[in-house]
């Protein structure tokens, strides 16, 4: 009697098969039937094939809390990796010459290693020419204006500009995104090299040098939240030591989920998740310029794994901002134009009076001098 895998790693919502092998001993009978031992944090059931004198049991394997076996309190957390045994042994074991022990395998209910996740880059700022591949290459930089970005990642406006250095063999070509269009990445699953889905699960975006020129489609009420919504202010008032980037899978709390107390108090606030039930998306300001994006998932739910990455975004499309607000620029143009059709009335009507003719003759003087100055200027030239 033994396993196929004595040892292997669970994730959640992922079924385990575990096949069980028994080749009786002739003349011994094979038993009917293989009671397998999951623990506490699995569940299982069975299913048994015979081949000749070789019997085959398949062993599915599932968390207690998935199956809806077990109370939320059931384990420490169900955000938290562990460890559990399956143990087979025979059914109605009878005394019998030849002692068949009980068989351990060792689930690793954790994360999987080999998985990361890769950010679809189908149209690239490169391949349409708007960036230079091989400048990026060379000890390229880009400035960030300081009315753009938050070195604290609080979104106030810093004191000096920030230069940004670009790290190509990092980023590759940056996304080209249309400022004025909602986007939002396309987050794709890998495992072993090989392409696995398109994730659906929930995800955070942070902009890795504190830019804060982007907003969301979505506020708490439009994303239906019955509390209110984690978002990186609040999660890096509780980080500590571990820093801005410190929202994951483990203190994400779904602003959809029953048992979250915390009241909706301010509903128009910005939902800052992507992915998952809504279709939230970013909306970019009114700036071209590069981006560079942390993206973390944090459904607990889709793997143990912390699966994060760090890829760039150019957005452009984006006219310069106006150096006046209109308000200014509309009040100068309309005096401007008001200013015209007057002077177009006042002047014919001023001309034939004496206060007339004495403008006009300083006019005419002024330009006379003009000319001879400018003509004994090309003389001497």
């Amino acid at each position: 009697m033994s396993f196929q895998k004595p040892l292997t790693g669970l994730e959640p919502e992922a079924a385990w098969m575990a096949p069980g092998f028994l080749l009786p001993t002739p003349p011994s009978c094979p038993p009917s039937l293989l009671n397998p031992d999951c623990g506490t944090t699995l569940g299982c059931s069975t299913a048994v094939v015979a081949f000749s004198l070789l019997l085959l049991q398949n062993i599915s394997l599932r968390q207690q809390q998935l199956l809806g076996r077990a109370d939320p309190n059931f384990t420490s957390s169900i955000k938290r990796p562990t460890i559990s045994t399956v143990t087979l042994d025979i059914a109605n074991k009878e005394i019998s010459c030849l002692d068949l022990k009980p068989l351990t395998a060792l689930i690793s209910v954790g994360c999987d290693l080999e998985k990361k996740i890769v950010i679809q880059n189908e149209i690239s700022a490169c391949y349409n020419g708007v960036l230079d591949p091989v400048a990026l290459q060379d000890n390229y930089s880009y400035v960030i204006e300081r009315e753009a970005y938050d070195p604290n990642f609080r979104g106030q406006k810093a004191t000096e500009d920030l230069e940004v250095p670009y790290h190509y063999e990092k980023l590759g070509c940056p996304i080209l995104v249309y400022y004025d269009t909602p986007w939002k990445p396309v987050v794709e699953l890998w495992r072993e090299g090989k392409f696995q889905e398109v994730v659906e699960a929930e995800y955070v975006l942070l902009e890795v040098n504190g830019l804060f020129t982007y907003t969301y489609s979505l506020t708490a009420d439009m994303a239906l939240c019955s509390s209110q919504p984690q978002n990186w202010t609040t999660i890096a008032k509780t980080a500590g030591d571990k820093g801005p980037f410190a929202w994951d899978r483990e203190n994400y709390v779904s602003c959809h989920d029953p048992n979250n107390s915390a009241p909706l108090r301010w509903p128009k606030v910005p939902y800052q998740i992507l992915g998952g039930p809504t279709e939230n998306k970013v909306v970019f300001d009114q700036r071209n310029g590069i981006y560079i994006f942390f993206i973390s998932i944090v459904d607990p739910y889709y793997s143990y794994c912390h699966l994060e990455a760090t890829f760039s975004v150019y957005v452009y499309g984006a006219f310069p901002l106006p150096v006046f607000p209109p308000e200014i620029t509309i009040v100068l143009l309309t005096g401007a134009t008001l200013l015209s059709v007057w002077l177009a009335y006042a002047i014919p009507k001023l001309l034939p009076t004496e206060q007339g003719l004495r403008v006009k003759s300083f006019w005419v003087s002024l330009r006379r001098r003009c000319r001879e100055s400018w003509a004994s200027v090309w003389a001497r030239c």
